[in-house]
């Protein structure tokens, strides 16, 4: 399938073609604890030639009136901003306008140039803000058993963290029965369940147009990315999936052009904010999105979703060119409130099918008759009362979920997470929370879910197998990009070290357990414990190894010389180009013949491999990435 498919079936408009010449992202906030909590914008010249003989659609513009920039409608109506905190200007805001001034006054550079200058000592290297050694995410465990557990953390034990334990039917043997250690992804019924509503806002800024090109023509529309590695489903799990970009108030240099591509793709939604990423944009956006918030009906209903916001609904809006084309059966119907409401940072590239598979999944999760499962989950043991909860006895609640990758038992990352449409009309309407906007917006976010009077109702939904940084990121998430086949190599070998925990035995377990957790510890007649040692354990294989990224280090092709395409398998994690030497026994053609083709890495199913690939600051990375993914599967090369 090439990469940039002419058939797509989401393609309204022909698009113009880029004047662009610049291909740097610049950056202005430097990678942080959580991979959530940095991303990046594109600069470009000014815009695609546009058509405007149209008005801005409103549902994605605040207050779109006015034709002239003086009365723009990226400016406050009347003095305020019609869409949150009441039109009120922030106190906050206030009291730093007259901060500004009191420094412009007299003593004003004497101060600004002591703080500069006890800013630069705070940074010097021998006052390190950060731990000087950082490991590696054992992402190999992440992938080979994943963690089953859905509480809050505040249920959760921290150092748990690092505890893996499986259990097993005595005579099953892990590495025989791989599929009664870990829960397999997809289900055998995720086609008979209906598709999720998914609103995805993707936080970019003004100058970030060449990202979001990058964008609305790779990941947001390309058939591979909506359909999965198969067209089983011709399209339907992603039929009500929708991307939007969400940028705070642009720049006067800026507005003009931003009005342009608004006009010309009709997927961008300008908040009544200035731009920022830690002073309250995703408190604005999920306030924003409990208004305004739609996505395409669904085809068919389970009879058991029973949903208070099910009838709730508005025309169409005028589509973007990468939305989900209409079902021609269904004419043009009105459009409905989403199940989830998602942000994502514009360094990411999203497999829109896998995550919808994910979501459809969590949601159908929540919404059956629930099992009662320890604090810790079935993965990880400890000997603790079982929480209580009244939410089975409401069975026609919304679900609240808390969708992301699981940073420290802590919070979602920032990079992409979402709230379930419950969770997200509760923080549009809760007063306390716009108190609680400053500061790393997902740990923010994690802030107000335990907030929420219901907190310990929440399902906070981790996904860490298949959300990672960029291969030549050289960040503590980073390996390379991963497929089901090769999570499946890597699943046999991590089982392989699990070691049984026998109660008559304490002496083969106690030297490397915490000491919470007993070696006797009870389980049924039936079943025996198996438990993998910590990383620190010597017998311990590297739970962090990558065959194309290493920590800390710049990343180089394995040999010099490498087509584009070979260099681009070699950033595969497990391939036979990631393994080269130079001198070796095998070389890059002999490689590039031996590499898998699409159905084989993914073990013939449709989804289960890769959502989101982060931290991709260069235009080059991001282009590695759609080729990886969206590009050649390779079938006529493989052996």
């Amino acid at each position: 399938m090439p990469l940039f498919s002419s058939k797509s079936p989401h393609t309204y408009d022909q698009i113009p073609q880029s004047r662009s010449s610049s291909d740097s992202i610049v950056s202005d906030n430097e990678h942080v604890e959580g991979f959530g909590e940095a991303r990046n914008s594109a600069r470009s010249p000014p815009p695609f030639e546009s058509r405007n003989s149209e008005q801005i659609n409103p549902l994605y513009i605040s207050d779109a009136d006015a034709d002239s920039e003086s009365s723009s409608s990226f400016l406050p109506v009347n003095g305020s901003f019609p869409f949150l905190w009441n039109g009120q200007a922030s106190p906050r805001s206030a009291r730093n306008q007259r901060r500004r001034r009191r420094l412009r006054g007299e003593g004003g550079n004497r101060f600004r140039t002591i703080k500069k200058w006890l800013r630069s000592l705070a940074r010097h290297r021998l006052f390190p803000t950060k731990p000087l050694s950082i490991d590696p995410v054992p992402w190999r465990i992440y992938c080979s058993i994943p963690s089953t557990s859905t509480l809050p953390p505040t249920h959760l034990i921290p150092a748990l963290d690092q505890v893996f334990t499986v259990q097993l039917p005595k005579g099953a043997d892990p590495l025989s029965s791989p599929e009664l250690t870990t829960p397999q992804f997809p289900p055998d019924n995720l086609d008979d369940l209906p598709p999720a509503g998914v609103f995805l806002g993707i936080f970019s800024m003004d100058s970030g147009m060449e990202r979001r090109m990058l964008i609305r023509t790779t990941w947001a529309s390309h058939l591979r990315s909506r359909f999965g590695a198969t067209d089983s489903d011709n399209g339907r799990g992603t039929s009500r999936t929708i991307v939007r970009f969400v940028l705070g108030k642009p720049r006067s240099e800026w507005e003009r052009r931003v009005r342009l591509e608004a006009e010309t793709y009709n997927d961008i939604i300008i908040l009544p904010i200035k731009e920022n990423m830690n002073s309250g944009k995703s408190h604005a956006y999920f306030s924003w999105s409990a208004d305004h918030a739609w996505v395409p009906p669904p085809i068919s209903t389970h009879p058991d979703y029973q949903l208070t916001y099910t009838n709730e609904s508005i025309p169409a809006p005028p589509l973007a060119f990468h939305d989900p084309k209409p079902d021609a059966s269904f004419g043009q119907s009105n459009w409905v409130r989403p199940d989830f409401v998602l942000k994502a940072d514009d360094d990411t590239f999203i497999m829109l099918a896998e995550l919808e598979a994910r979501l459809r999944v969590q949601l159908d999760e929540a919404l059956k008759p629930s099992v009662s499962q320890s604090p810790t989950g079935s993965d990880k043991i400890i000997q603790t009362k079982e929480l209580e909860s009244t939410y089975d006895s409401l069975p026609h609640s919304d679900p609240l979920i808390y969708f992301g990758y699981l940073v420290k038992n802590h919070f979602m990352a920032g990079e992409m997470y979402g709230l379930s449409w419950a969770l997200t009309r509760w923080v549009s309407m809760e007063p306390k929370l716009r108190n609680m906007v400053r500061g790393a917006e997902d740990k923010q976010t994690a802030k107000w879910m335990k907030c929420h009077p219901r907190e310990h109702q929440i399902r906070w939904a981790s996904e860490r197998g298949w959300i990672y940084d960029h291969p030549r990121a050289g960040t503590v998430y980073s390996h390379g990009f991963l497929f089901p086949s090769e999570a499946s190599r890597v699943r046999h070998s991590v089982i392989s070290f699990l070691r049984p925990l026998a109660s008559g035995t304490p002496e083969d377990t106690s030297n490397f357990l915490p000491t919470y957790i007993s070696p006797n510890i009870n389980h049924p007649n039936d079943t025996i414990t198996y438990v993998l040692p910590p990383q620190t354990d010597p017998a311990s294989p590297s739970f962090a190894y990558s065959s194309v990224s290493q920590f800390h280090k710049t990343y180089k092709f394995p040999l010099p010389g490498l087509t584009p395409q070979e260099s681009i398998e070699a950033l595969v994690e497990g391939s036979h180009m990631s393994k080269l030497i130079e001198n070796g026994p095998e070389t890059a053609a002999q490689a590039w013949m031996r590499r898998e083709h699409l159905l084989q890495r993914y073990e013939g199913k449709r989804v289960g491999g890769t959502v989101v690939v982060h931290f991709i600051k260069r235009n080059e990375w991001f282009l590695e990435t759609a080729m990886a993914f969206l590009g050649d599967d390779g079938a006529e090369h493989s052996s």
